[in-house]
């Protein structure tokens, strides 16, 4: 192992000479900082390791944005806070969002599978139905970029996104906003703070609505609603405190959201025929069925009905603190229920080829113990217990109904279970005045199961039912050890160099599909980081190196067996992964900054010998299957791809990992005997992106750039009226691309949207 450590640290040795002397360079303007007069850039407080200090004393790289910052951006989803953070990117595959950090993501799909944990208020949430998260009344988003599995556990091997919602105040605090835009956008949110009795009882309470028609023609029916969004946040916050010692919190919330936009592909267009590859190019319609449309253009489909995907979910937290005077003990205890509905068609097209339908049901309770503890100028340390358990209960998938053969394919109900026990430690010594060693590790046990049960609920009459494996429990139980250190020199009180090393982990799980071994191994990311920041009175400054070891990396593909897809899961192999990154902010004055970063990362397979590909049909592999009136690609029914199962991709780019993405924020602000005008805007680039493993530019997207607009009016301190536009030079590009079953599937990202918002201050 140290061996190992001291190969991989030497591919960093330039990256911390470089910092170094930028270090002795800045370090000067720090210590004078308090002296100068004008404007200041304002300290950054995070809580990245379970404690609140400052982002530049944290041997890791954050970026952290306060609700304001987020409000200016317009950033009113967690999907949009890619535009800000250079070497995060947020993808989403039907209802999964999906976040990749510095290219550690996944195309693997099911629940607590994700290498990016999402946390809310401190609560991890599990379900990757439930992770597409509108924004409103947040304090603080941070993104946290590294293995994060000391403190933050499993799942967090690329990073972790805490979003932290507004505490009620001791104090009366009212705003409400409404605001419209293009395509039907409605907003509305009204939000209340206060106390109930004195300070000892307080309170808040935000209701979010917001809905719009979606971009979507649809060119069969005729219909501009198929891409329909409506969601609905209620949350409200109970606050005790009986003594200045111990508090106790409650927070109750509902949502219920439906987004259709997520499940509408079109199919990617054959340069040499200029027709969308997909099955429907070769049926044969029957007499009285209406001619095949095939969806192509972006914004479009041919869905001969609307998609649908619903999430309703509740999420209880009590929240207790409990000050020791020598340690502070924080408790989460918190109960999440999820309910999920799709209906999502895949081939692009108005037959009904491959309709995909299902329901989960998903219960999870967790429960945290964080005891936090100081010894000034000697020691700052964390220890801490976690227990996790989740049972989904999926209902049953309705694979589709082909008008050609009049056959449903159905798969049956499952029960899922997840459990977690983990017990963890940190602490940071403070070996002198200027250097700090940090040692972390934490220890998890993790019991899982599934199994398959009974014919689906929702399955039509005649349904011809398929499933691997009917009634087998499949379990196991996966043990690992995260580890971290961190060695941290302070050139200044603001004016930092550090070192991390950590390893990170994403659990294993199960491969019940009847192809390919029945339990996957875990990943395992080992991470090394040389980072320096700083921070002076007009400037805050963090620069990254890093080098990654990716181990055992859970790869998806999909399969025909006998004309029936199967999911195939397996540990697909190695990667290595490094890269630089920078982030900035800097004030030229009371009335004008600009707020930036660039990340470049080099992220490839290294032995990753086994991919299943899947290529778009053409005309030397089509043949026709005359019996069902219907031409098939390569012998297999209903494919509207072949594939190739033994494609060495080693070498080749991952998906989801641009090499470059740069985000750049710059924000104007003057005063007048009017009011005050405030003018933001981001402008976001990222080079190619690819989303098959082979690298395939029919599956890529990019390079490309968006430019979002924000301007305000304040003319006193009760209203504010904003003019908001995103991606106002309306760029196409894709967020996710993938060849399925019966198309080679593609989905584009939202164009140019403009709209405005009136918000009431109390």
């Amino acid at each position: 192992m140290i061996a190992w450590l001291t190969n991989s640290t030497s591919r960093l040795v330039l990256a911390a000479g470089v910092t170094m002397v930028a270090g002795g360079a800045l370090a000067a303007p720090d210590q004078a900082a308090t002296a100068n007069a004008g404007p200041t850039v304002s300290e950054i407080v995070v809580t990245a390791e379970k404690r609140t200090e400052l982002e530049v004393n944290v041997p890791l790289s954050v970026s952290a944005f306060s609700g304001d910052e987020l409000q200016k951006a317009n950033v009113v989803s967690d999907m949009q806070l890619q535009r800000l953070t250079p070497g995060l990117r947020m993808d989403q595959y039907g209802v999964f969002v999906i976040p990749t950090i510095r290219g550690v993501g996944t195309n693997t799909l099911g629940q607590g599978l994700l290498p990016v944990s999402i946390y809310v208020d401190g609560v991890y949430q599990m379900d990757e139905f439930g992770n597409l998260l509108d924004l409103p009344n947040v304090s603080q988003v941070q993104v946290l970029k590294g293995p994060q599995g000391t403190l933050f556990g499993r799942n967090t091997e690329a990073g972790a996104i805490l979003v932290s919602t507004l505490e009620p105040t001791a104090h009366p605090e009212f705003h409400a906003t409404v605001g419209a835009g293009d395509y039907g956008e409605r907003r509305a949110d009204l939000y209340a703070s206060g106390p109930l009795v004195g300070d000892v009882l307080t309170g808040n309470l935000d209701a979010y609505y917001r809905r719009n028609d979606g971009y979507l023609r649809n060119h069969f029916t005729g219909s501009k609603t198929d891409g329909r969004l409506e969601n609905l946040n209620l949350t409200g916050k109970l606050l005790w405190r009986p003594t200045d010692k111990v508090s106790f919190l409650l927070k109750l919330s509902y949502g219920n959201d439906i987004d259709q936009s997520a499940n509408n592909y079109v199919a990617a267009v054959d340069p040499a025929t200029g027709k969308g590859f997909a099955t429907a190019n070769y049926l044969i319609p029957k007499p009285g069925q209406p001619p095949v449309c095939i969806a192509t253009d972006p914004y479009s489909t041919c869905n001969y009905q609307p998609p649908e995907e619903q999430v309703i979910s509740t999420q209880d937290l009590l929240k207790g603190t409990f000050d020791f005077g020598w340690a502070v003990l924080t408790s989460y205890t918190s109960f999440i229920r999820d309910h999920d509905t799709d209906w999502v068609e895949q081939d692009s097209t108005n037959y009904n080829l491959a309709t995909y339908h299902w329901h989960v049901h998903e219960q999870t309770v967790q429960q945290e113990f964080d005891l936090n503890g100081r010894i000034p100028d000697r020691l700052d340390w964390v220890l801490g217990a976690y227990f996790a358990h989740d049972r989904t209960l999926n209902t049953g998938l309705l694979v589709g109904c082909a008008p050609v053969t009049a056959t449903c394919l159905s798969l049956g109900s499952s029960v899922a279970k997840d459990t977690n026990y983990a017990v963890f430690g940190d602490a940071t010594v403070h070996l002198s005045h200027n250097l700090y060693v940090d040692l972390g590790v934490r220890y998890s046990i993790e019991p899982k199961s599934t199994i398959n049960l009974s014919i689906p609920k929702y399955a039509p009459p005649g349904a011809i039912f398929i499933t691997s494996f009917p009634g087998v429990k499949f379990e196991n139980t996966f043990y690992s050890t995260t580890p971290k250190f961190s060695l941290r020199y302070q050139f200044g009180p603001r004016t930092n160099l550090y070192y991390t090393w950590s390893v990170g982990y994403k659990s294993g799980t199960f491969n019940t599909s009847g192809f390919g071994p029945p339990s996957v191994k875990p990943e395992t990311l080992y991470s090394n980081e040389v980072g320096f920041k700083t921070q002076t009175s007009r400037l805050h400054l963090d620069t990254a190196a890093y080098y990654y070891n990716y181990d055992n990396l859970q790869f998806q593909n999909s399969t025909q067996i006998n004309g029936v897809v199967k999911p195939v899961l397996s540990s697909a192999g190695d990667a290595v992964i490094y890269g630089a990154e920078l982030n900035l902010q800097y004030l030229f004055s009371d009335e004008f900054s600009v707020n930036g970063g660039v990340n470049w990362n080099h992220a490839r397979y290294t032995n990753f010998k086994h991919a299943i590909i899947l290529y778009p049909c053409s005309a030397a592999n089509i043949t026709l299957y005359a019996t069902q009136g219907v031409k098939i690609c390569n012998g297999l029914v209903d494919n509207g791809e072949y594939q190739n199962p033994n494609v060495d991709v080693s070498g080749k780019q991952m998906i989801r990992a641009p090499e470059w993405t740069v985000s750049l924020t710059p924000d104007y602000r003057k005063r007048t005997a009017i009011g005050l005008f405030e003018i933001a805007a981001n402008l976001y680039y990222s080079s190619r992106v690819y989303f098959q493993a082979d690298d395939n530019p029919l599956f890529a997207t990019g390079p490309y750039t968006t430019l979002d607009l924000n301007a305000s009016w304040s003319p006193n301190e009760h209203y504010r009226l904003a003019v908001w536009g995103t991606n106002v030079t309306d760029k196409k590009y894709l967020n996710t691309a993938s060849p399925d079953t019966v198309s080679a599937r593609i989905r584009y990202a939202a164009p140019a949207m403009w709209g405005v918002s009136l918000t009431y201050t109390y």
